[in-house]
Parts: structure tokens; sequence; C-alpha cells
């Protein structure tokens, strides 16, 4: 209904892997690593939806962790390692996204990062 530029760009984004189907996934990790590697081949629009859907993602998640405490990452599949591996690879990934942007993500990844050494210590 958006035409083929959001259709390409919304399967670009979607982690999931040959042989996927809902309720049977391949592991985390393997979506995730793909997703990485295939983030910076999107093109610049890709890079953008996807930044911005992901400092949205690591909003919610601070503030939870802000609120809650490290129980909020009891929430996931993923470790609280594995989580702030995930944020900061899609960072890294990134292109051509606006320097304004790649800031937050930044700021917010400093705050994942601490709360996930403080997971860490807790365990």
């Amino acid at each position: 209904a958006f035409g083929d530029e959001v259709a390409t760009i919304v399967a670009g984004l979607t982690d999931t892997l040959p042989g996927d189907a809902p309720g049977k996934k391949s592991p985390w990790r393997e979506r995730k690593v793909a997703f990485v590697q295939r983030l910076p081949t999107l093109g610049q629009r890709a890079c953008l939806v996807s930044a911005c859907d992901k400092l949205d993602n690591l909003e919610s998640l601070v503030t939870d962790l802000d609120s809650e405490g490290v129980v909020t990452l009891e929430r996931f599949t993923a470790s609280p390692r594995q989580t702030r591996w995930y944020y900061e690879a899609v960072r890294e990934a990134l292109v051509g996204v606006p320097a304004e942007l790649a800031d937050k993500h930044d700021v917010l990844l400093g705050q994942l990062a601490r709360h996930v050494t403080e997971a860490s210590l807790e365990r």
C-alpha cells in the first residue's frame, strides 16, 4: 500500500532469516548478526528508519532501566551483555544518519552500558 520503496525498506530491516516462520525463528544471535551485517548495505533511507526505530527502543529501555532497575533486562531473550552488544553494533553499522541522531544514540548507549555493568555486578 505504501509502494515499492517502503516495502524494500521494511523487508531489509526485518531480522528474519530464510526458513524462519512465525513462531519458528532462527536463534537470536544468528538473526541479529545477519541484520547488523546487512544494515550498511541497505542504503541511507533504510539506515535512517532503523536509526529512528532503535533510538525509540533505546529511549524506552533506558527509561525503564532508570525507573525499574536491571530487572527490566530479564524481559529479553538476550542476556544483558548481548542486548548491549546489539545496540552498539547497530549504531556502528548505521550509515549516513544525521549527526544529531547518532549523538542521541551515543548518549543512550552510555546509559545502557552503565546499567548493563550494574546488571553484571548483581548476577
